[in-house]
């Protein structure tokens, strides 16, 4: 009801499209008025971190806004560790939460434009405490918590994204991947999926885990996942040195569970009545991931010779693509991908017929 009070385009994806748009519009005169091209502050940063994070869930364009961002940072000293400040607890950890922040936008749209900027970021700061706000308090020391907290999901998601952007650069810049580099980054990722889930699982053991938390963690799992099928990509293109069968065996695997895994979270945050306030992330990114893991598996079972894996992943695909038929009048992503979808079921399907 609200979509067809507020937008006036012919589907609900497009009032989607549109409210953001009046949102994002409304924020940057709220900037502009504030004059924050020449008057900055750590609040000026916090906004347009919060703006281009929006941004990039809508797919909008940020380049030019997240590099000036960036400058912004670089003009406050953001980019130097507060503690060389002086600064309490609060101001320190404000200024690394911006500064964490900050990179990660970097990273995720420099990998989204598909040619990474080799530069790092220059930074001697420290990453965020693994703590709640109620936590930070002068005068009071800072230990991490044992349990999930109000940061834990950015700092895990902050090294997801170091190995992702660890991955990229090799395979789309480098192009020297071997099967032994494959392996290694391979254990960095189950390694970082290990350390959330036992810290979020300790937490669901002590009584029922929160919402958010829940939503995170499937969050998590879904990008490791993704960087599963970047990372044995090459293996199964068969462009690692030294190509062998083991590997192909081991890369396959590997794929075939991560996309099953991953459209399994699809349908879960489709069908689960308490998560449907985060459906956002299936509309956008959530449902971009699960495209990636059903195109896989198109591949995995025309070219499957274990019967019992082929209906499995057969099941699998036929329940996922009434889900993206489902949400695509709400997802741009889903509204384009289903047709292609369909497209590859037919292909399929007469490749069965004919042979």
């Amino acid at each position: 009801m609200l979509l067809r009070d507020l937008g006036k385009k012919s589907s609900n994806s497009l009032n989607i499209a549109t409210l953001s748009s009046r949102y994002r519009t409304a924020a940057m005169q709220c900037l502009m008025a504030d004059h924050y091209l020449w008057r900055h502050t750590l609040y000026t940063l916090q906004a347009l971190v919060l703006l281009i994070y929006g941004i990039n869930h809508t797919h909008g364009q940020t380049w030019a806004l997240l590099g000036a961002t960036y400058n912004i940072a670089l003009a406050i000293g953001c980019h130097i560790d507060p503690s060389e400040f002086g600064l309490d607890i609060i101001q320190c950890e404000e200024r690394r939460r911006c500064w964490a922040g900050l990179s990660m936008l970097y990273t995720i749209h420099n990998i989204s434009m598909g040619s990474l900027d080799t530069r790092c970021l220059p930074t001697d700061v420290a990453l965020p405490a693994d703590v709640n706000d109620s936590d930070l308090m002068e005068g009071r020391s800072i230990s991490n918590n044992s349990s999930p907290t109000q940061m834990s999901y950015l700092l895990h998601k902050f090294s997801l994204y170091n190995l992702c952007h660890m991955i990229c650069k090799e395979l789309f810049v480098t192009r020297q991947s071997t099967s032994e580099w494959v392996i290694s980054i391979d254990q960095e990722i189950a390694n970082e999926q290990d350390k959330w889930n036992a810290k979020y699982q300790s937490d669901a053991q002590s009584g029922s885990l929160a919402l958010q938390h829940v939503v995170q963690v499937n969050i998590l799992n879904g990008y490791a996942y993704q960087l599963f099928l970047l990372l044995h990509r090459p293996v199964l293109m068969n462009v690692v040195s030294p190509p062998r069968s083991e590997d192909m065996r081991r890369s396959r695997n590997r794929c075939v569970e991560s996309a099953r895994a991953l459209l399994d979270i699809h349908t879960l945050l489709f069908e689960s009545v308490e998560l449907k306030p985060f459906s956002w992330y299936n509309q956008g990114l959530g449902s971009f991931h699960a495209f990636h893991a059903a195109v896989f598996l198109f591949v995995a079972i025309a070219t499957s010779e274990n019967t019992d894996q082929y209906h499995d992943i057969r099941q699998t695909l036929e329940k996922s693509m009434t889900i993206f038929e489902a949400m695509a009048d709400r997802s741009r992503i889903c509204e384009q991908a289903t047709p292609i979808l369909h497209y590859l079921q037919l292909v399929h399907t007469m490749s069965i017929r004919t042979s």
